[in-house]
């Protein structure tokens, strides 16, 4: 094992859900403007559930949004970028994909049912779990990447935290929790608004809170609002700017919460006529060649909207 061992940073989404907050794109974004400073980076999602799949070279199979998240780093897709990914083939069908490999085909709800069943009764006889061999790839796949990149930026999946639907909350802990704890990585709870990090942040269990330390906004859906207010009332864009910073540090004070507002995601004209990074069940992909194109733009803008020095310095640079 090498002695150095790479910097890391979490994005999790905040929010009831946390699906299609944004994490993909920003965790692509960050991974650009950390290879643009001169970093080797590696992005990494534990746990992608997608049917937007990848066949590299190898014949291995995993999350779509790692590949553009590794095009907009400048470093070649791996598998180990997305160790584990459960395929949705339509009708409640899933592929079981682990490291690249489809260890369980076309599992239909009611096999996926006796599987999580099965889980309880394997751990009590003491034999290795599908959630044992998930956890053992996720550590091996995220240390392998600590180890030959500077940087490892680890995207969550769904909401940061989630509770009530047993074997099921706990998969969805791995990629969130799970992995920042394995990789001691700090983490940046995305929001599409203030109130919900604070929501989200109050869910955390005390030992989980203690890793967050900032919230990045999303601004892509406030487009709208931001065009009536501005243009629709004439009030000055940093009046509207002011407002809004005012509004947010005031509820950060009000809940006794020391978070900060390290930036922004701007809405990104580039982005509006192409598919989402990351869906969960999707017929359409952005085009890599495209991909390629726009990202230097897009990073342009959000180099500008976010303090990345805050960024760094909570990485421990």
């Amino acid at each position: 094992m090498s002695v150095f061992r790479a910097k890391t940073i979490a994005v999790q989404g905040a929010g009831v859900s946390g699906t299609g907050s944004g994490k993909s794109l920003t965790v692509a974004l960050l991974c650009r403007l950390f290879a643009e400073d001169g970093y080797r980076v590696a992005p990494f999602k534990a746990l992608n559930l997608t049917n937007v799949t990848y066949v590299g070279g190898d014949g291995r199979e995993y999350g779509y949004s790692q590949v553009l998240q590794a095009v907009a780093a400048g470093v070649e897709p791996y598998y180990r970028m997305n160790p584990f990914t459960p395929k949705p083939l339509g009708g409640g069908a899933f592929d079981i994909i682990l490291e690249g490999r489809v260890v369980e085909r076309n599992v239909k709800p009611l096999g996926m049912i006796l599987t999580f069943i099965g889980e309880g009764l394997r751990r009590i006889v003491g034999a290795e779990t599908l959630y044992d061999r998930v956890i053992k790839s996720v550590r091996n796949c995220l240390d392998f990447l600590l180890d030959n990149y500077d940087i490892v930026c680890i995207e969550g999946s769904g909401p940061s935290k989630l509770r009530g639907l047993g074997f099921f909350s706990r998969l969805v802990d791995i990629p969130n929790m799970i992995t920042v704890k394995m990789a001691s990585a700090p983490v940046i709870l995305l929001a599409g608004s203030i109130d919900s990090a604070i929501a989200t942040y109050n869910y955390l269990d005390d030992d989980e809170r203690r890793f967050v330390k900032g919230i990045l906004l999303n601004r892509f859906n406030y487009h709208s609002l931001e065009r009536e207010i501005i243009e629709g009332m004439g009030v000055p864009r940093r009046f509207f700017e002011i407002g809004v910073k005012r509004i947010e540090g005031d509820w950060l004070k009000r809940f006794n919460i020391n978070l900060e507002i390290i930036g922004s995601i701007p809405y990104l004209e580039e982005l509006s006529s192409l598919p989402d990074l990351d869906p969960l069940v999707s017929e359409e992909r952005i085009d890599l060649d495209v991909w390629r194109r726009i990202v230097p733009k897009l990073a342009e803008k959000v180099r500008r909207s976010i303090n990345l020095e805050k960024i760094y310095k909570i990485m421990n640079f």
